[in-house]
């Protein structure tokens, strides 16, 4: 890897880095934790397969965002760890 792409991959880190932050912030506090567990409940199925693919494509697509926004909120705690 040159230097050039070495600069662009650690531009991605530091901006994820601090997009996990902000989610840490909102996600860690009573009521973030209290909004994440009811959009789990939500929209994060214990079965992904449905009746139709319309609707499994659905829900893979609804648990694919709470999977998301716990990776960034556990992120933060992964690069604090890390230091």
């Amino acid at each position: 890897m040159n230097d050039k792409q070495k600069k662009v991959v650690q531009q991605a880190r530091d901006n994820m880095v601090r997009e996990s932050i902000s989610f840490s912030h909102i996600f860690t506090t009573p009521d973030g934790k209290e909004v994440l567990e009811k959009l789990k409940e939500e929209f994060d199925p214990v079965a992904i397969c449905a009746t139709n693919s319309h609707e499994t494509v659905v829900r893979a697509a609804q648990r694919d965002v709470i999977k998301y926004i716990e990776t960034m909120v556990n992120l933060r705690e992964v690069t604090e760890n890390a230091t």
